[in-house]
């Protein structure tokens, strides 16, 4: 347990570090995709820390607004036109064909503002994405739970499960077999039955009666319950994930929405 221990003490800061890596690129991923470049991103950097924001050059300023238009419609409408042309263009179609433009905003990745139209998605890949999702949340929840749990979450040696244990009683994560630290000082107490019952080695199975005795090694067992705290963070990412899979999956139903409401249309 005290290897254990000194590598989560040795990576914990490695790992916090990471986490905090991986939220500082989702944000920009999030703003990269919702605006479809990172020349806003840029341009905001640039002015805080250099302090100049426009051009000198009077054509190349005008260049620069156009794209800050871009990136800001595509941003707020959630689009991907390549130009001012292009939205130019899609400002007139949706006011000559009466289209609501929360529905068109809804179904990123599936509208086409070069052509103005809508691909049609496969619903399987729906189905699959909405599946996806419950797959990601639920494994999120349980990740964020063992971050919450008061107990230490333990693998001594490749042949134990992992279990979990405080200062009181210690179990198989997947298994109801207890053993606590009253068994522990019984003398009485037939530690090869736990073993058997529970799946964790006879060796690991003493190794836990000495946690539950030894200061030390109470100590060790409060430094993991600590360190395992991250495991929280990391769920909430996880279902995160998951959020976007939902998002995705709202995405293809309201493309096949907006197909069906167009037809509808054009019968009518």
């Amino acid at each position: 347990m005290e290897d254990f221990v000194q590598f989560i003490e040795k990576y914990d800061s490695f790992f916090k570090l990471l986490l905090a890596l991986l939220i500082i690129i989702t944000i920009w991923l999030y703003f990269y995709k919702k605006s479809g470049s990172s020349y806003s991103m840029t341009d905001k950097l640039w002015s805080i820390f250099v302090g100049q924001k426009d051009f000198y050059n009077k054509k190349l300023d005008m260049f620069h607004k156009e794209r800050h238009d871009v990136d800001k419609f595509n941003s707020v409408y959630n689009l991907n036109a390549a130009n001012v042309a292009e939205l130019e263009k899609f400002t007139e179609w949706v006011k000559e064909n009466g289209h609501d433009i929360r529905k068109i905003s809804g179904i990123k990745g599936w509208f086409s503002i070069a052509n103005l139209n809508v691909s049609k998605p496969a619903r399987s890949m729906t189905f699959l994405l909405l599946l996806t999702f419950f797959c990601l949340v639920l494994s999120g929840l349980f990740v964020s739970l063992c971050g919450l749990t008061p107990n230490a979450i333990v693998k001594l040696s490749k042949q134990d499960p992992w279990f979990i244990i405080n200062h009181q009683r210690a179990k198989p994560l997947f298994n109801e077999a207890a053993i606590t630290a009253d068994n522990c000082a019984d003398t009485s107490y037939n530690k090869g039955d736990y073993s058997r019952r529970s799946g964790i080695t006879q060796g690991s199975v003493n190794g836990i009666c000495q946690a539950f005795q030894d200061k030390k090694e109470s100590m060790a067992i409060d430094k993991i319950i600590k360190n395992q705290k991250i495991l929280f963070y990391v769920g909430l990412y996880i279902i995160a994930f998951g959020g976007l899979a939902l998002k995705y999956t709202f995405r293809r139903i309201n493309a096949l929405d907006f197909i069906h409401s167009s037809l509808q249309k054009r019968r009518n």
